[in-house]
């Protein structure tokens, strides 16, 4: 072979190997890190806004009722432990308001009402932010306007992966990765947010490890649920 076609052999085995690095439906760990970047893009780690106990002026049932403001008796606060200790958290972050106030509360099914010392949590604007952030982003969830996110998870390896298969129709693999949680927000690290959360010490964690099924498509490899759920 002459030096001219073994240059040309090894121009076409470059460009062959660049186009296989390209194709996002080949199974290697840059396009499972690529759809693995976008599927826990969508599933921030986030906290959940206590529901409250207390007063709740609404009929038993209602389907109008709002998602705040959120309600803690006065008379039951001290015997209503967690939920009440994370609203106050949520309070002395800034995400929250507290005022008094009285309830009429509706009670059973005849509508009798009565009168109730309550206080009444509402989002601050810092938090109406923070909960339209946390909306925007986790668009597979049912619990809209009621969780705060604590950053955004950033994958870092994907560590390894099944060879792909068939089932149901469709070709998967199972993928293991590693991610960090980045761009946190400022509250998260409120000493009374932290200590009445405890599982954001968990969500935070460094080296974090994951695991998701992803499936070939059209237009290449993609989490399960995304597909499912678009």
């Amino acid at each position: 072979m002459t030096t001219h076609a073994v240059r040309l052999a090894a121009v076409g085995a470059l460009a062959q190997a660049v186009a296989a690095c390209s194709d996002p439906k080949v199974a290697n760990k840059s396009n499972f890190a690529r759809a693995v970047a976008e599927a826990i893009a969508t599933r921030p780690p986030c906290i959940d806004i206590p529901k409250g106990d207390g007063a709740d002026p609404f009929p038993f049932g209602a389907s109008a009722r709002p998602p705040f403001p959120r309600y803690v008796r006065l008379d039951e606060r001290a015997t209503k432990g967690e939920a009440n200790r994370q609203l106050d958290a949520l309070v002395h972050a800034g995400l929250l308001r507290r005022e008094r106030t009285q309830v009429h509360e509706t009670t059973g099914f005849a509508g009798e009402t009565r009168s109730v010392p309550t206080l009444a949590y509402t989002l601050s604007d810092t938090g109406r932010v923070a909960v339209a952030q946390a909306d925007t982003v986790r668009r597979a969830t049912s619990s809209r306007g009621e969780s705060l996110c604590l950053g955004r998870a950033i994958v870092d390896e994907v560590t390894n992966f099944t060879e792909p298969g068939d089932a149901f129709g469709q070709k998967m693999s199972e993928v293991h990765y590693r991610f960090h949680v980045a761009d946190r927000p400022a509250w998260v690290g409120d000493p009374a947010v932290t200590a009445a959360f405890p599982e954001i010490a968990r969500q935070l964690a460094d080296d974090q490890k994951g695991r998701t099924v992803l499936v070939l498509t059209n237009e290449g490899w993609k989490d399960q649920q995304l597909v499912a759920g678009s």
